[in-house]
């Protein structure tokens, strides 16, 4: 996956380096040489492009300069989220404290007019020969609600934090990527099975049974 935000420039603002997207089309160039010297489908090449006010009418000129540059496999358009329970947080340990309690808070500012956008991306999509993707995970109507209010989208049940446990190099641990430690992987004799029998995991588990808003930006509940 390699993260577009735009054109040269605007690429290049949003990172704040000058040689940002020549050195990313430089690298894609080298991954399709590399493909095709070794006859290879992989790596596939994911383009994802963060939808933002900044750069949303971009992203309709960005899907057509890489599909006429590269052999793109996947397309994704990720949505504006910050949720201070998930994705780099320190980890705590009391699922009630208030990190985990402040929902999704990211917020568009040209609703009307990232909801074109979208909208546009919607349409023409059939035309490309790969597929476009949204995270987080949502029918088509729950994206445009999403871009309203994304704090309004939220998980009534999800399956996940059963199936997926984060190990951090120091081997702690977390459930998805949920900022909760439930432990270090060697307080459970490195058996991950030990850990979904722990104490502190059931104590997490039990507030999962109804929405949480530390699962708001993640999914609308389509992991099943």
């Amino acid at each position: 996956m390699v993260s577009l935000d735009g054109l040269e420039d605007t690429h290049n603002k949003l990172r704040g380096n000058s040689k940002a997207f020549s050195r990313t089309m430089e690298f894609l160039k080298r991954i399709e040489e590399a493909k095709k010297k070794y006859n290879s489908k992989t790596p596939l090449i994911n383009i994802k492009s963060t939808v933002l006010d900044e750069n949303h009418t971009e992203l309709v000129p960005l899907m057509n300069f890489c599909h006429s540059k590269i052999n793109v496999d996947v397309f994704t358009f990720t949505f504006l989220f910050q949720n201070r329970a998930r994705g780099g947080m320190e980890l705590l340990e009391d699922f009630s404290s208030e990190e985990f309690n402040t929902g999704n808070y990211a917020e568009y500012i040209n609703i009307e007019d990232v909801t074109k956008t979208v909208c546009e991306i919607e349409r023409i999509k059939s035309k490309f020969p790969f597929p476009i993707v949204y995270k987080p995970r949502m029918k088509f109507a729950d994206v445009l609600r999403y871009i309203k209010n994304p704090s309004s989208l939220n998980v009534d049940s999800c399956p996940q934090y059963k199936n997926n446990l984060t190990l951090y190099f120091n081997g702690d641990l977390a459930p998805c990527d949920i900022g909760l430690k439930v432990g270090n992987i060697r307080d459970y004799d490195y058996r991950f099975q030990k850990v979904y029998q722990s104490e502190s995991f059931k104590s997490f588990s039990n507030e999962m049974h109804s929405g949480h808003k530390a699962c708001q930006g993640c999914c609308a509940g389509c992991h099943k």
